[in-house]
């Protein structure tokens, strides 16, 4: 599991450091942080040079771009779903057959 509290107090520190402040987003760990790569470039090009501001605009909408295509690579398709409530369905009858088995063993035992 990680640490995010770690990550966004060095993003915070970063800021802090060249002295950013971002009116538009937050950067608490509670609260989704929103704010478009053009008003990010704005924000950046106003203290740093507009070719450093856009590498770094660049480098941050390929980082995003490659986290969403890593999380949805992640999620079940309704085919997944399906064939896992089909086999939760087999267990399960598996499982009530056995237990009726036990229970009538029990019965012809006495």
């Amino acid at each position: 599991m990680r640490n995010t509290n770690k990550g966004m107090e060095k993003y915070r520190t970063v800021a802090l450091f060249f002295g950013w402040k971002f009116p538009a987003c937050s950067l608490s760990s509670n609260s989704m942080t929103v704010i478009s790569l053009t008003k990010l470039y704005d924000l950046l090009s106003s203290k740093l040079d507009k070719e450093i501001a856009e590498n770094l605009t660049t480098f941050i909408a390929e980082k995003i771009k490659d986290e969403v295509e890593n999380k949805t690579q992640r999620l079940a398709t309704k085919e997944d779903l399906a064939n896992t409530k089909v086999d939760l369905i087999k267990w399960i009858f598996a499982l009530w057959v056995t237990l009726a088995l036990m229970i009538v063993g029990l019965y012809l035992k006495k």
